[in-house]
């Protein structure tokens, strides 16, 4: 067993196009499972992951968390750490 499929990545995007795909494609090669906090992003981040990852988060690798409102980086940090608890 790889040692690194026990840690849980957590990425809070905001807008970032598709960068968040990219790093989330490098990720889940490395870890076993990748949390993403969007942070009300206006842009097509999320469509973009959703067609590289498609019918996630069926295994529970990638769970996506939807903000209503850009908390910013620190407070996604905090809705993202709250969800490795589950």
């Amino acid at each position: 067993m790889n040692p690194l499929s026990q840690i849980t990545a957590l990425v809070v995007n905001h807008n970032a196009g598709d960068l968040l795909a990219d790093c989330v494609v490098a990720l889940s090669t490395q870890v076993g499972k990748t949390i993403v906090v969007d942070n009300a992003s206006t842009d097509l981040s999320i469509a973009r992951l959703k067609e590289v990852f498609p019918g996630e988060p069926a295994d529970g690798r990638l769970n996506i968390i939807f903000s209503k409102k850009n908390m910013g980086f620190a407070a996604g940090c905090n809705l993202g750490l709250v969800a490795t608890a589950t």
